[in-house]
């Protein structure tokens, strides 16, 4: 086999600055997107770990109001009155902000009239 010498090519000093310069820019820049990877990816754990603190605090008042609520002693009123706004809340559910925004408007202008009346 024989050997193939390297090519060479001239380039003019001021040519070749721009390309160390550029290069070393270039290697700059990529060393600054790796550091904001980094932060970004501890960022990332830290959100999810106060995430999930905040899930199992939110549990723990849940049982808590779930035990306060049984403990109390419970009326028949009170009854009626907790389905009444289960129900009221579970129509609220299915309907849509449209009919929301209409019917808040219509409940709206009731009022008015009523107090024209």
């Amino acid at each position: 086999m024989t050997k193939t010498s390297p090519i060479f090519s001239k380039l003019e000093f001021e040519n070749a600055y721009e390309v160390k310069k550029n290069s070393l820019e270039i290697q700059e820049d990529l060393l600054n997107i790796a550091q904001v990877i980094e932060n970004y990816k501890s960022l990332r754990k830290k959100e999810h770990m106060h995430k999930l603190k905040l899930k199992k605090i939110l549990k723990e008042i849940k049982e808590g109001l779930k035990e306060i609520i049984n403990s109390v002693p419970h009326t028949d009123g009170i009854k009626l009155a907790q389905k009444a706004h289960e129900e009221k809340h579970k129509e609220d559910a299915k309907k849509t902000p449209a009919q929301k925004n209409v019917q808040h408007q219509l409940e709206d202008i009731r009022r008015r009239l009523q107090e024209l009346a």
